[in-house]
Order: structure tokens, then C-alpha cells, then sequence
């Protein structure tokens, strides 16, 4: 399996458990963007305008 990202600004009201559930249909899998991050190490005090990246699986 290869994995492609794409780039998301990160904007105000943002959650990782929201941003998993848009992206993967599931909100506990934020450790996948997480892991995709590893220089965001506090999800809370991610600021409006940050570059996340976010990881597509394909077969």
C-alpha cells in the first residue's frame, strides 16, 4: 500500500477528531494525520493558517 498526502490550512474550529471523521469516516483515527505531523506534537494549539498534512491510503 502507498500513501499520498495532500495539504490542508488548518483553520479556526478545527479538531483532529473532526478532521479524521472528513477525511476517513471515522473520527478516532487522527493518530494517521498525527503520524503524518510528527512536528505537531499539541493538537490543541495548532494555529489558523498551519500546513497539515493528510495521508490518502491506496492500493
Amino acid at each position: 500500500m502507498s500513501v499520498t498526502v495532500s495539504d490542508y490550512t488548518w483553520r479556526e474550529g478545527d479538531r483532529l477528531d473532526l478532521l479524521a471523521a472528513r477525511q476517513f469516516g471515522d473520527d478516532t483515527m487522527g493518530w494517521v494525520i498525527a503520524q503524518a505531523n510528527p512536528e505537531l506534537l499539541d493538537w490543541l494549539a495548532v494555529q489558523p493558517g498551519t500546513i497539515v498534512r493528510l495521508p490518502r491510503g491506496s492500493a
